[in-house]
C-alpha cells in the first residue's frame, strides 16, 4: 500500500501537477531518498517534540534516513520554528543527534518569521525541483508535493531569508 502512494505521488510530480499527500514522513522520505551526494535538502520544521523524532516506525525510518543521507554527503539544511525557548532545551537531544551526523541545523522563534511563513513547514530539494508544504500545525498528516517551479523558487527564497535570521545552536558554533 505504501508503495503505491508513493509511486502515485510520483508519477504525479512528474506530470508537474501537486499532489496531496497524507503522510509527511514517506512525502519527506521519497523526496531526501531520492537525492544524490552533492545535492541540497532544504527544511523548514515545526516538528520540535522529541515524538516525532523517536516515535513509531516512521518516525525511526525517517531520521534513519537523514543521518544515513547526511553521512553519504546529501547536504541537509534544516531550520526548526520554535514556539518558547523551553522548546530548545527539549529539542537538544535530536539537534545533536542530527548535528553528529552532518546536518546543519538552525532555529528560529516563530513570532520573527510570522510574515516569512505562510505554511506549517516545508522541505524542498532544488535540485529535484521538488518541494512537500505543510499547510497546518494541526494536521501534519497531509501535505502538498509540488514540483512547480514558480512554487519551488518562492520557497527556497523564504528558506534563505528565514535561515538569515536563524540561530546556530551552541553545540554546532564551536
Amino acid at each position: 500500500m505504501e508503495f503505491d502512494n508513493i509511486h502515485t505521488m510520483l508519477k504525479r510530480a512528474e506530470r508537474g501537477s501537486d499532489y496531496i499527500f497524507h503522510d509527511i514522513y514517506l512525502a519527506s522520505m521519497v523526496l531526501l531518498g531520492s537525492l544524490e551526494p552533492g545535492q541540497t535538502f532544504k527544511v523548514v520544521s515545526n516538528l520540535t517534540k522529541r515524538f516525532y523524532w523517536k516515535t513509531g516506525k516512521h518516525a525511526s525510518d525517517h531520521s534513519e534516513l537523514n543521518f544515513r543521507q547526511a553521512r553519504k554527503g546529501v547536504t541537509i539544511e534544516r531550520i526548526f520554528v520554535l514556539n518558547t525557548k523551553n522548546e530548545l532545551s527539549g529539542l537538544a537531544e535530536i539537534i545533536e543527534e542530527q548535528a553528529q551526523a552532518g546536518i546543519h541545523i538552525y532555529y528560529v522563534f516563530k513570532d520573527s518569521i510570522e510574515n516569512l511563513l505562510p505554511y506549517a513547514s516545508f522541505a524542498i530539494s532544488e535540485d529535484l525541483s521538488s518541494g512537500i508544504v505543510c499547510h497546518r500545525e494541526d494536521i501534519l498528516g497531509k501535505v502538498t508535493v509540488t514540483t512547480n517551479s514558480e512554487w519551488i523558487t518562492d520557497l527556497a527564497t523564504r528558506f534563505d531569508e528565514i535561515k538569515a535570521i536563524s540561530n546556530v545552536p551552541s553545540s554546532q558554533s564551536s
